[in-house]
């Protein structure tokens, strides 16, 4: 039902949804999260299930990269996360 309603809000292509399951453990190898982030991925009663369902970049949409002298912006990630 939620990627359904992602699906008619977002309106994006068909190659951009990708339902990418995203484990707890990506979140701990890949940033320095804080004690109480740690904490709060650890309790298994609270996030039941992590997944990227949409990724817009120049690969699966046809978009570019957008870069200012600010900030750059190769790809956008659309995520779902269930909780208990």
């Amino acid at each position: 039902m939620v990627n359904e309603l992602l699906s008619k809000s977002l309106k994006l292509p068909s190659q951009c949804w990708v339902k990418q399951k995203l484990p707890k453990t990506f979140f701990k190898r890949n940033f320095e999260l804080t004690i109480s982030e740690k904490k709060f991925l650890d309790e298994g009663n609270i996030i039941q299930q992590m997944e990227v369902t949409a990724l817009v970049n120049v690969e699966t949409s046809n978009i570019s990269t957008f870069k200012d002298e600010y900030v750059t912006y190769e790809a956008k990630y659309t995520t779902k996360i269930v909780l208990n």
